[in-house]
């Protein structure tokens, strides 16, 4: 199997279509995304958080990049949405929330935007998981389905959990509050990390 590198370029008008497509089918009055820098930033952010993935059981190959992204790796979408969101956000605030809207709706996965994540983000089979307001995570961060990374209170004050580099969080673990997470550690199973 021969890895064919994905062009950002070649892949906008493709990725914006298989997005505007769902915004109009899902979200309520959404605004449909238009070709930009910011999106092919997203896009090139993407597509470094896959290069770097650890596990990379399935090559993504050009002339089936969507239905790996839709069905053999589903965890790939709320990524991509996401880095592109974080891009647009600045500058068309209704767009970001549309594309937050849409990864509740079409992947289960929350992901506030003021939140910061760092390259080599990868979520696997992530359905049900929320990372929160104001979380600070380092380089290849792994999450999985049912997790939580957010506050311990209800507050604005809070800062949220700092996550440092290589983090693995397992199925249904939680990281609470003003934390920090130690390099290269594993949140196991029903972890509550607080």
């Amino acid at each position: 199997m021969r890895l064919i590198k994905l062009n950002s370029k070649s892949l906008e008008s493709d990725i914006l279509k298989f997005i505007n497509f769902y915004l109009k089918k899902l979200v309520y009055k959404s605004h449909l995304l238009k070709k930009s820098s910011k999106i092919r930033l997203g896009i090139d952010q993407f597509l470094l958080d896959y290069s770097l993935r650890k596990r990379n059981t399935v090559v993504l190959k050009k002339n089936n990049f969507f239905d790996q992204l839709q069905f053999l790796q589903p965890g790939l979408i709320p990524v991509l949405l996401y880095r592109i969101a974080k891009n647009i956000i600045k500058d068309n605030l209704k767009n970001g929330k549309d594309l937050v809207i849409l990864n509740r709706i079409l992947c289960s996965v929350e992901i506030y935007l003021n939140s910061e994540i760092d390259i080599g983000f990868n979520i696997d089979h992530g359905y049900g998981s929320v990372i929160g307001s104001r979380s600070k995570i380092g380089k290849n961060f792994l999450m999985h389905s049912n997790c939580v990374v957010g506050h311990k209170l209800f507050s604005l004050n809070e800062k949220g959990p700092n996550i440092l580099n290589n983090v693995t969080m397992c199925v249904n673990s939680t990281i609470l509050g003003p934390v920090t997470v130690k390099n290269n550690y594993i949140v196991k199973p029903f972890e509550v990390y607080s």
